[in-house]
């Protein structure tokens, strides 16, 4: 007997002051049969929850944001079928792209991690140009050519994962020191390391609405882009590699000046906060303990 969506998968999605746009994503998960779906709350001050049981998940309320790894962690740590799909809030799986991921996952049984071909709401692709775990890669997307049949690629999107549950201990998938950003790259690298690998099925696909699972505002903006500065010298600390160089200031300092010019403020916070970041992380600043204290993403 061929295995079911049903039976074999179980969504997790964390949500962090996502009302906009969780009812879509669960009813998606829906059509595709889905009868296990867990929303994990990171102390959302809007409509989430309420939204997520109303729409028929099972919601796990966290007390504090822990960030989106521990989040997903905790959610995964439920997980009681072969296979554990994380998704964002902000991400919508288009008709039998579940049964068909499950059915490439069933047949590379050594494969750890699998993912879905991520489209733009314009329909273009999606794929991971760049990672600090694999500087090899091609800095553009634009380099990329959509593979015709499933493809091992080292690093793929966060926004869209299918976890062999068997792989990790407990349900404890990713590293709880990180926050937020790079956990889908260390991720990927410690899969790697186990001796598997990570898989893209292109002609599974979902609709990825890229930074739409918040509101914007410019606290938002500062923090996210304090937690990348952290995270990455958080990841680049872990794997060895170089830290801050000469060159990666210059891009820092070009890449907030370029956008002052434009007058861009969402993307001149971002770079602001990222420099914070840097500087919080080699004055031994926590990330866990700082987090994201947002009640309500306007300001």
């Amino acid at each position: 007997m061929s295995a079911s969506v049903t039976k074999s998968i179980t969504a997790v999605v964390v949500s962090f002051n996502s009302e906009a746009v969780i009812e879509k994503c669960i009813l998606a998960l829906q059509a595709e049969k889905f009868k296990n779906i867990i929303v994990v709350d990171n102390a959302s001050g809007d409509a989430s929850i309420e939204i997520a049981r109303k729409s028929g998940a099972h919601v796990i309320a966290l007390p504090r944001n822990e960030g989106f790894g521990t989040a997903a962690n905790y959610g995964f740590s439920d997980v009681k079928t072969k296979y554990g799909l994380l998704i964002n809030p902000d991400c919508y799986v288009l008709p039998d792209s579940c049964a068909i991921l499950l059915k490439h996952a069933e047949q590379f049984p050594d494969t750890f991690l699998f993912t879905p071909l991520l489209l733009n709401p314009d329909g273009s692709p999606f794929i991971r140009g760049v990672s600090i775990l694999a500087p090899f890669l091609a800095k553009s997307q634009r380099n990329f050519v959509v593979p015709q049949g499933e493809a091992s690629y080292p690093v793929v999107s966060g926004a869209a994962m299918m976890f062999r549950m068997k792989a990790f201990e407990n349900g404890q998938i990713f590293d709880p020191n990180l926050f937020l950003y790079h956990e889908d790259d260390d991720v990927c690298r410690r899969i790697w390391d186990m001796g598997s690998s990570c898989v893209i099925v292109p002609q599974a696909n979902l609709i990825h609405a890229v930074n739409a699972s918040t509101p914007m505002s410019a606290k938002l903006q500062f923090w996210k882009g304090w937690h990348r500065g952290w995270s990455e010298l958080y990841v680049c600390d872990k794997y060895k590699l170089p830290k801050l160089t000469f060159i990666k200031l210059c891009k820092m300092l070009g890449f907030v000046g370029i956008h002052c010019l434009k007058g861009k403020w969402p993307h001149i916070v971002y770079g602001i906060g990222i420099f914070f970041g840097y500087y919080a992380y080699l004055h031994g600043e926590n990330a866990k303990e700082v987090g994201i204290t947002l009640k309500k993403a306007k300001i």
